[in-house]
């Protein structure tokens, strides 16, 4: 078996949060817990409106960031929470920016300009947005949907919530925030992103084709 690989050197560049913040026009002192993919029902990114709900009990100071196609259908829920402050809904962004580069900047910066990657999906066969995130230096909070708990061995390297349990994702979404918590997930990112590193990947593929 040979994983999908990334160039994670292209998500390792080193960036300025705070800049990358300022021309997003998101605060400095906010703390930011990306999702990004396509808005449908497997994803199940409506658990955020819960979610956002009690966390706000115990915090004014957060966002919840989604990019990707169709998360303007969301608006009218968090609308009708009175949520607005605490989302910023994201059109899709290409992987290949115009100039055919891959993956597109503007995603990468949406990766770092984060503070932690939370995805909430209830079905995948691999969790792509995982490992970019990863790539990116971000914790991880996962479901624990199929696919998703395969890229992070089933909680060895980020933290899992039961699907569609808003009050098991609060939590994990709290813990995060504790600074050395953080910090212990970000290590455990750094390590795992190895597994899915393109110049190891290509070794693999070496290996099985010429017989080593």
């Amino acid at each position: 078996e040979i994983n999908y690989g990334i160039d994670e050197k292209k998500y390792s560049v080193k960036s300025n949060k705070l800049e990358i913040r300022k021309t997003l026009n998101i605060p400095k002192d906010k703390f930011v817990y990306f999702c990004c993919g396509r808005n449908h029902p497997k994803k199940n990114f409506k658990i955020f409106i819960p979610t956002a709900i009690e966390l706000k009990k115990k915090y004014k100071d957060f966002i919840i960031m989604i990019t990707g196609k169709d998360t303007d259908k969301l608006l009218p829920l968090i609308k009708k929470n009175n949520l607005e402050k605490y989302f910023i809904l994201n059109k899709e962004v290409p992987y290949m920016d115009e100039n055919y580069n891959f993956p597109n900047k503007k995603l990468i910066s949406h990766f770092k300009l984060s503070d932690a990657f939370v995805f909430p999906s209830n079905l995948e066969t691999f969790g792509i947005v995982l490992i970019e995130a990863m790539a990116s230096k971000l914790p991880i909070i996962t479901s624990d949907a199929e696919g998703c708990v395969d890229v992070i061995e089933r909680g060895k390297f980020g933290m899992i919530f039961k699907k569609n349990n808003t009050k098991h994702l609060v939590s994990k979404m709290i813990e995060i925030r504790n600074k050395k918590t953080k910090l212990k997930y970000v290590s455990k990112s750094k390590k795992r992103i190895k597994d899915f590193a393109l110049s190891n990947i290509i070794l693999e593929y070496r290996k099985l084709l010429t017989n080593d």
